[in-house]
Order: C-alpha cells, then sequence, then structure tokens
C-alpha cells in the first residue's frame, strides 16, 4: 500500500510541475509578446528562444521567426525551421511548412526554395488551399508549367470555372493557346463571366479570326455593359476591319470614360472615321475637340483647315493652317496648305510667303507644283513654268511635273511639246494610266497615229475599267478607226457615268452622225436603260 501511494504522488508531482511549467511558459510567451509590440524586439529573443527549446508549439516557431527575420539573422531563421520541420510533430504540419514557403519567397525572395517547400507539403496534406498556394509561387516565378501541374490536382478536386480560367491564363502565358483556349471555353460553359470570353477573344485575334473575335467581344459586353476594355477592343477590331459605322459607335460609348491619357486617342480615331466616312460636320466638331483636349496636338489643326478647304471656307482654313505653323514650323504640309488656301483668297503673295517658308532642304515635288499654280492663278505663265522647269530639274523623274508640263503645253496648244513630255513620262513608267490616254488622246483627236493610240488606251481601261474618261477616248479612237458601233457603245458607258459632261456629248453627236441615228443624246441615253 505504501508503494502505491508513493507512486500516486510521484505522478501527482510530476503533473504539478508539467503544470507550472506550462504556465510559466505562456507567461514568458506574453511577456515576450508585450515586449515585442514595445519594440523591444532584442529583449524579446532570448526569451522565445529558451520557450523553444523546451517546448514544440507552432506559435512559437513562428514568433520567433518573425523575430529572427526583423532582427536581420537570414541563417538563424533557417537553422530553425529546417530544424522544427525534421521534428516528427510537425513534419506534416501545413502551418509552419506553408509560413516558411511564403516567408522565403516574400522576404527573402527565393521563390525556388519556397516552391520546394510547398512540393514538400502537399505530399502530405494534398489540400486546394496548398496547391493554390503552389500555384501562386510557381506563377511569381513565372514558372507557369509549374502552376499548371499544381491546377490540374486543384481541378482534379474543384473543376470550377474560376479554376479552369486560371490553368488557361497560365496556358496563354506558354503561348499554348489551343489549351488556354479549351479551358477558357470549359470555364464560359460552367460559368457565364466575361473574363473568358475577353481571353477567348484575344486568343481568336492573335490567330486573325476576326470575327469570332468580334462575337465573344460582344458577348462581353452583353454581359458586363459599361466596361471600357470591351468597347474599346471592338471599336479597334471594327476600325480594323473597315466597319467604320460600329468602330466609331463604340469609340463614342468609350470617349467620356477612358483616362486623361487615352482620351486623344480615342477622339483622334472618332475625327479620323468620321473624314474618311466623308461625314465632314462630325469629322470638324471632334477635331474642333481633340485641339480642346489636348494642347499640343497638330493634326487637330490640318484636318480642320483640310476641311475648310473642302467647304470652300478658304478664310477659316488659314486660321487653322496658321495656328498649325504657328505651333509647328518646320509642318510643311501645313504650310503648302496655307499657301494653297491664301492662292483661293487670290492672296498671292502671302501664298508665295508661305511657300517660300518652306525649308530648302523639305522643298519636294509639291512644293513647285503648287508654285507653278500660284503663278499660273497670277496669269505669270512664264514664271509658272519656271516653277515647273525648276522642279523637274531637281526631280527628273517625277511623273506629275512632266504631267503638269504636258497640261501647261496642251493649254497653249504646243501639241508637240505636250506629246514631248508625255513620251517622257511614259519611258519613266510605261504603265502610268493617266499619260496613256492623254497621249492616245492626243493622236486620236489630231487623228494620227491610230493603232498605237488605240493600244494605250486599252492599256490604260485594263487598269481602270469603269474611268468614264478612259471610256470616252476609246470611243473617240474608234470613231477615228470609222469602227462606229463600237465607239458608240463605249460612248454610251461613259456618258452613263458622266451625262453633263459636254465633250463626251459632242463626241456621241459626231457617232450618231456617222452611224446615221436620227436621234437626240438624251433619247439615245433614255432608250439604253
Amino acid at each position: 500500500m505504501k508503494k502505491i501511494l508513493i507512486v500516486i504522488f510521484i505522478v501527482a508531482l510530476s503533473s504539478a510541475l508539467y503544470a507550472q511549467e506550462e504556465t510559466s511558459y505562456v507567461k514568458d510567451f506574453l511577456k515576450a509578446n508585450m515586449l515585442i509590440n514595445d519594440g523591444n524586439i532584442k529583449d524579446a529573443l532570448p526569451i522565445l528562444e529558451k520557450i523553444n527549446k523546451n517546448v514544440d508549439d507552432e506559435a512559437v516557431v513562428i514568433k520567433l521567426a518573425e523575430v529572427y527575420i526583423a532582427l536581420g539573422k537570414k541563417d538563424d531563421f533557417n537553422k530553425l525551421m529546417n530544424r522544427s520541420l525534421k521534428k516528427e510533430v510537425f513534419a506534416k504540419s501545413s502551418t509552419l511548412r506553408r509560413f516558411y514557403a511564403n516567408t522565403l519567397a516574400t522576404v527573402f525572395n527565393n521563390p525556388t526554395e519556397a516552391i520546394s517547400q510547398m512540393k514538400k507539403l502537399v505530399e502530405t496534406d494534398p489540400s486546394i488551399e496548398n496547391y493554390t498556394f503552389l500555384a501562386k509561387l510557381c506563377e511569381q516565378k513565372k514558372d507557369f508549367s509549374c502552376a499548371i501541374s499544381a491546377y490540374d490536382k486543384i481541378i482534379e478536386k474543384e473543376p470550377s470555372a474560376e479554376n479552369y480560367y486560371k490553368r488557361g491564363l497560365y496556358y496563354y502565358n506558354l503561348e499554348l493557346r489551343p489549351k488556354a483556349l479549351k479551358d477558357f471555353e470549359a470555364s464560359l460553359k460552367l460559368e457565364k463571366n466575361f473574363m473568358p470570353m475577353l481571353m477567348i477573344s484575344e486568343i481568336y485575334i492573335q490567330d486573325n479570326q476576326t470575327d469570332l473575335a468580334i462575337k465573344y467581344l460582344e458577348d462581353a459586353v452583353k454581359e458586363r455593359a459599361g466596361m471600357v476594355i470591351p468597347e474599346y477592343r471592338l471599336a479597334e477590331l471594327y476600325r480594323i476591319k473597315g466597319d467604320f459605322t460600329k468602330s466609331v459607335k463604340y469609340f463614342e460609348m468609350i470617349v467620356d470614360r477612358v483616362s486623361d491619357r487615352e482620351k486623344p486617342y480615342v477622339i483622334r480615331q472618332i475625327a479620323g472615321i468620321y473624314y474618311e466616312l466623308k461625314n465632314y460636320d462630325e469629322a470638324y466638331k471632334w477635331f474642333d475637340r481633340l485641339k480642346d483636349v489636348d494642347k499640343n496636338d497638330t493634326i487637330s489643326y490640318y484636318y480642320l483647315g483640310v476641311i475648310a478647304e473642302l467647304k470652300k471656307d478658304y478664310a477659316s482654313a488659314v486660321k487653322f493652317y496658321k495656328e498649325l505653323t504657328f505651333k509647328d514650323p518646320k509642318h510643311t504640309f501645313g504650310k503648302k496648305r496655307l499657301a494653297y488656301s491664301y492662292m483661293k483668297l487670290k492672296d498671292y503673295e502671302k501664298a508665295l510667303s508661305a511657300l517660300d517658308s518652306i525649308d530648302k532642304n523639305d522643298r519636294d515635288v509639291d512644293y513647285y507644283r503648287i508654285k507653278s499654280i500660284i503663278f499660273g492663278e497670277k496669269g505669270d505663265k512664264k514664271r509658272q513654268l519656271d516653277a515647273l522647269n525648276e522642279g523637274l530639274q531637281k526631280n527628273p523623274n517625277s511623273e506629275d511635273i512632266l504631267m503638269d508640263l504636258a497640261d501647261y503645253y496642251e493649254k497653249l496648244k504646243q501639241y508637240d511639246k505636250v506629246e514631248e513630255y508625255l513620251r517622257k513620262l511614259l519611258s519613266i513608267n510605261p504603265d502610268n494610266p493617266s499619260a496613256l490616254n492623254y497621249l492616245g488622246y492626243l493622236y486620236a483627236d489630231q487623228n494620227k497615229n491610230l493603232d498605237e493610240a488605240l493600244k494605250m488606251i486599252e492599256k490604260a481601261l485594263k487598269a481602270e475599267t469603269e474611268n468614264a474618261a478612259y471610256l470616252d477616248s476609246m470611243a473617240w479612237v474608234l470613231y477615228r478607226l470609222k469602227r462606229y458601233q463600237e465607239a458608240f457603245e463605249y460612248q454610251k458607258k461613259a456618258l452613263k457615268k458622266t451625262p453633263d459632261e459636254k465633250e463626251m456629248i459632242d463626241h456621241m453627236k459626231e457617232i450618231l452622225k456617222a452611224l446615221g441615228i436620227n436621234k437626240s443624246v438624251e433619247e439615245v441615253l433614255k432608250d439604253s436603260k
């Protein structure tokens, strides 16, 4: 009986001592925490180290590890974590190993070792939470294959729309677009969401499948109305596709919702599209807004000037071009348009002054052509010709200047000179349809070299089959060759395109006379409808 009492006493004493030790450890742990909170981290260190020697507790290990980190004791931190994780009591601890992996990745920028720790953890605890964290670490390292492997396991356990979407992103980053597309489609099948719609559209854009890209973007807009990204992409795709009406619709939808940095670009697109659509009133409105939004923009002033010219409002054109050239003194196009607008206002001196303000190194073919036109409008034929000759001297292969010279001599009825310059032009470019038609018609009108004229005009028409002027030339050369019925058919076709052109009407009268048809041109055209 005495022996039994002694055993009981020893057990009781042991329990009491353990309880005292437990109480002491908790008190010390709280004391260490208070020191840390007061900023006395160094004073907390020996207390936590003492507790960790005597007690196996995750909270103590983590707190001690945090103190080592705060004090810059990286080696002590690694020793502590490796030593602790080797203990049987912590070997399968998800909390401790995940803490170690996270610290390695975020504090010590060592994602490789962090991934290694998480791969060990998922062997013992293959939870979705652990695989998700592993995937996150792999993504941080840009090891997307590793992230995909983690999500393979996640999707086995939880094949959700979100998980398919995330794995699809990793495939996309590896440029494995077919696999990414499959995952995005799987995600979309499980849950209608605009994000996979956007990614699917992006893949189709890269694969040049514009119509499919547009389909998914349209779906994304329906799913999440008011989102700028899909509307922006649709605006761009429709612009590239050439569907300007739909493109401008989407640009107008987003213009007041994009950032201040992007706003000038969007307004520029809207203005440009309306200009392409020849809706000059809307184009003017948006270019005018552009100049107010972007004070340094010069494109707006240029196109405002061009639109003013199209409306024959040359005074406004001058105003815009002057502002343009003030903002950008080297804007050659602006100076040329300014000169032309002054010319239309018959202010020839200012026109020439604007033109001559162009740097000598930037005086291209158009410079000399416009200068020639200004002198022509002034009635100064000599200086008009001098400008063209100077332009030709500096640009001997300019087809435009050679054509202008031909026109100059044609007005003077010096047809040998016309032929000379057209021949020179065709020696440079034998396929120039305007020159072929011009010389072919000249021969037909002079009733000479008709076989050569026919070949020239045939070649011009092959390039531009519906050109009314070329059809008229063909009719006239056929008339000269006494092929009246063929001439009649070509002349009808030409007049249907330009029924009010006097020269064409006169040609038709001659052809009708040769055919013995006693009808007016109007009656013939009416009968042929």
